[in-house]
Formats: structure tokens, C-alpha cells, sequence
């Protein structure tokens, strides 16, 4: 009688500690969170700008550079992109479910960030057409236009979703567990000094840009013209249009 007490004693104990430690180790989770989100961005933004130069070099046989900001290999678009997909598929468990969702949300984030640039900026650094074509005597016909809305297309949506699973199931674990081999304070503290200097970068190149399209609209259409101050003369100093050209190599104008 006395040992089945005791083994009832330390059933109950050992499931009081698995439920201790997992409470501690979800409010771990919750704590570091943040700086999970921020060191999956940043691996984001410079898989994405290795994927996009690597990717030129096969499409045109040279190197070509496809950064998305003022300052590092860096791509932001990607960044988002993957923090999005850990957002959106973390909860779902089947992999299947998982691809169509993140096809769904990727590339709808695409499309948004192509419409906002075309809008703000009016330009783009992609806008899709449709490759396939085919010849028949002296008429060309094409091929999947149904699937290429400019800003994404389908093809571009089922590559997100791979993505999405590879966040999911490849990248984010090793990210979860380095982060959790930190101290806590350690982890928010790179965090908090890698959003500060990201944060300044995205906004250098925002103004920057801002400031080329209103440049250039002045000069050819006589619109949106401001009056030198302090902020635009300096703009114009430290980034003029050859310095943004050479940076944003593949930034198109549209009309």
C-alpha cells in the first residue's frame, strides 16, 4: 500500500516538473520572440539578396546587384517575406495546409509591396509578364498570361508557399534553438541594436527614393516640386540619380 502511495507521490511530482518546465519554456518562447522574429529577418533579407544576384547571373550571365537598401546585401521584401510565413504557418501542423497558405500569403504580400511601390514610387524593382511563348508561322502567341498579374503571379505564389515551408520547417528550428542557448537579455539586447540599424537603413532608402521620384517629376513634368530645405539639399548631396542607379540596378521607371 505504502509503495503504490509513493509511486502515486511521484507520478504526481513528475508531472507537476514536465508542467513547470513547459510553462517556463513557452514563457521563454514569449520572451524571445521578438528577438527570434529579428534574427529571422535579417537571415531573410541576406538570403534573399544571395538568391536574387545568383539568380541574375543566370538570367543574363553576369552578376548584377539586387539589394533592397541603401547599406549591406540585403533584401528586405525576403525579410518580411519569411517573418510573414513563421507568422502564418507556425500554428498550422499539416504540410500540405502549410503551402497553400504560405502560397497564398506570399503572394499576396508581393503583390501589395508591388502595388505600394508602383503607387508611391512609380516604379519597381519586378513586375511579371509571361515567359512562355510560342511561335506558329509569322504569329506569337503566349503561353499562362492568365497567371502573371504584374506584381506576382502563380507561379511566383507556389514558390512563396515553398518558402514558406522551408522557413517552417528548416530554417526557424536551428534559429529557435540558438536563440534559446542565450541568455535572454543577451538575445533582445543584438536584437534591439540590429532593428535600430535596420530601421535607420529601410528609412535612408526610403527618403531617398521618395526624394529621386520627386527630383525626377520636377524636372520633367513640373510636379511635385518643393522647395529646397535642409533635408532635400542633403538628400540630393549624398544620393544623387547615379548613386541610386548603380546601387538599385534593377529599379524600373513605368509610366
Amino acid at each position: 500500500m505504502e509503495a503504490i502511495t509513493v509511486m502515486k507521490f511521484k507520478v504526481l511530482f513528475l508531472d507537476v516538473n514536465i508542467d513547470k518546465l513547459e510553462e517556463e519554456r513557452e514563457y521563454y518562447f514569449k520572451q524571445s520572440y521578438f528577438a527570434k522574429l529579428v534574427f529571422l529577418f535579417t537571415i531573410g533579407c541576406f538570403a534573399g539578396w544571395l538568391w536574387e544576384t545568383v539568380l541574375s547571373f543566370f538570367q543574363f550571365g553576369k552578376f548584377y546587384s539586387r539589394v533592397g537598401v541603401l547599406y549591406g546585401p540585403l533584401n528586405p521584401i525576403y525579410g518580411i517575406g519569411v517573418v510573414i510565413m513563421v507568422l502564418f504557418l507556425r500554428p498550422i501542423k499539416k504540410w500540405y495546409n502549410q503551402l497553400i497558405i504560405g502560397a497564398i500569403a506570399g503572394g499576396s504580400f508581393e503583390y501589395i509591396a508591388w502595388a505600394m511601390s508602383m503607387i508611391v514610387l512609380n516604379s519597381a524593382t519586378w513586375n511579371y509578364s509571361s515567359p512562355f511563348t510560342i511561335t506558329i508561322g509569322e504569329t506569337t502567341y503566349t503561353l499562362f498570361k492568365w497567371a502573371y498579374w504584374g506584381g506576382t503571379s502563380l507561379f511566383h505564389s507556389f514558390f512563396w508557399g515553398l518558402c514558406g515551408l522551408a522557413c517552417i520547417r528548416l530554417f526557424f528550428p536551428p534559429i529557435n534553438k540558438l536563440v534559446d542557448r542565450m541568455s535572454l537579455d543577451f538575445a533582445n539586447y543584438i536584437a534591439v541594436i540590429l532593428t535600430v540599424l535596420l530601421a535607420i537603413d529601410i528609412f535612408l532608402t526610403c527618403a531617398a527614393l521618395l526624394r529621386q521620384m520627386t527630383r525626377n517629376s520636377c524636372a520633367t513634368t513640373g510636379k511635385l516640386c518643393f522647395k529646397d530645405n535642409i533635408i532635400t539639399i542633403w538628400l540630393d548631396e549624398h544620393y544623387p540619380d547615379s548613386l541610386l542607379e548603380e546601387i538599385f540596378q534593377n529599379l524600373k521607371k513605368y509610366d
